[in-house]
């Protein structure tokens, strides 16, 4: 059963009931595949949020961490599993907590609560 899904203009990514994740959307994924992640890095119950925009994907984990394919951030990922470079969201964002992502197109924000 589908819990959360998201779509860009060519992405999309969908969270199913064990919270597997799913992407489909580029010529290499017309048929939505599983994301194998390191389990060491993003076990299933940790996965939070999944979103994506023209030509990115992202997830957010219950850690605060953000998992990427595409450039976001100029920063240096700090990991890197199944082609997601791993980002420490508390410091992209000040030690603040992320509340919700947005992606349109080329456009990226978060919301987050103080620390």
């Amino acid at each position: 059963m589908v819990t959360d899904f998201n779509c860009g203009m060519n992405t999309m990514m969908v969270k199913d009931s064990r919270n597997r994740v799913y992407k489909t959307g580029h010529k290499i994924d017309y048929t939505p595949k599983l994301v194998k992640f390191n389990e060491d890095l993003l076990p299933p119950s940790k996965v939070d949020q999944v979103m994506c925009g023209k030509q990115h994907y992202v997830v957010l984990d219950k850690d605060n961490n953000l998992h990427t394919v595409g450039n976001i951030f100029k920063e240096k990922a700090e990991n890197t599993h199944d082609g997601f470079s791993v980002y420490d969201g508390d410091q992209l964002f000040d030690g603040n907590k992320i509340k919700q992502l947005s992606m349109e197109y080329e456009i990226y924000g978060a919301l987050v609560q103080d620390a």
